[in-house]
């Protein structure tokens, strides 16, 4: 049996101190049973100066892809290209490896298929989720053979074509994974049909695969490969936590000028903001700063016609 923390047993003495100071059925709950297996989470002592607790890329991301994602669903209202909760059952939304209550957010506007090769769902290899208009299957990014050619509407990935075929998250070794990945990706979708996606960057040059972790890509290599793929990319953008990268808002909230450390920039202004690391040697940016897990390329993309695809690739 682990000990109990002399910190909780202060918090309880405490707290009963209080309790019995007042009148009877003075609190909303009368008993109080010590947990002694609760633990405390990081204090604001523990934290770094400016430390919110979250983590910048993803929720920069998730913000992004929501609007898009959001934009798509109203755009096409009345359509009926995403059934949703009414049509239980039915699906044209697929999401491979993006983190699940992203997913489950989306899913209260549009069905969604999530697929994750860690799943444990049995032999028959899938379950659902009716009421939160969710199906899980265990399965990878690069097979996606249970899914006819043409039939989806969005496919999402958010910050995990990085990683298939690399093994981490109990996936086949496949050094083509990430490229696999996205044709399979083109494949289930119709034509016209949206691909938002997400993925870590460094500058250019720097490209690597960091086994198994993940592989770490540039804003170039990632517009070819989708490209090349048969996507055409609509919108895109970085998001960044580095502090190096400042915005400033002339009037924020009426308190006057606000200068902030930008979680999202154009890729030219990430392009930008490399070459002013290089030119002014700042080593501590070009090596420590500019890491995958400070930038993230975020793309909308959509399927391009096959005859248009396939006369770019000639």
């Amino acid at each position: 049996m682990s000990k109990v923390s002399d910190k909780l047993i202060e918090n309880y003495e405490n707290y009963m101190s209080q309790v019995n100071d007042l009148p009877d059925n003075a609190c909303s709950l009368s008993k109080v049973i010590l947990d002694e297996n609760s633990t405390f989470s990081k204090s604001k002592d523990e934290r770094k100066e400016g430390d919110i607790g979250i983590d910048g890329i993803y929720i920069t991301q998730h913000q992004i892809a929501m609007k898009w994602f959001m934009k798509l669903i109203l755009s096409n209202e009345g359509s009926g290209l995403f059934p949703g909760q009414e049509s239980l059952g039915n699906f044209s939304c697929i999401d491979v490896g993006s983190q699940v209550p992203f997913v489950a957010t989306m899913a209260a506007f549009a069905n969604f298929i999530v697929v994750d090769p860690a799943l444990n769902l049995g032999k028959e290899g899938w379950g659902s989720v009716p009421d939160l208009g969710l199906t899980f299957v265990d399965n990878e990014g690069q097979n996606l053979s249970f899914i006819n050619e043409n039939t989806m509407c969005i496919v999402t990935s958010m910050h995990a074509i990085e990683h298939f075929g690399l093994g981490r998250y109990g996936d086949s070794i496949d050094p083509l994974g990430d490229i696999r990945a996205i044709q399979e990706f083109n494949r289930i979708l119709r034509v016209g049909g949206w691909f938002i996606g997400s993925a870590p960057i460094v500058k250019e040059g720097d490209e690597h695969v960091s086994f198994h972790k993940n592989r770490l890509y540039s804003v170039n290599v990632l517009r070819n490969l989708l490209e090349n793929n048969g996507f055409e990319i609509l919108e895109d953008i970085v998001a960044t936590t580095t502090d190096a990268i400042k915005k400033t808002v002339a009037n924020y909230g009426g308190g006057g000028e606000y200068t902030f450390s930008a979680n999202y920039i154009t890729p030219i202004e990430y392009e930008k903001a490399i070459l002013y690391w290089q030119d002014k040697k700042l080593e501590k940016a070009n090596s420590e700063e500019l890491t995958n897990t400070d930038s993230a390329y975020i793309w909308l993309a959509r399927k391009k016609p096959a005859q248009e695809a396939n006369l770019e690739n000639e």
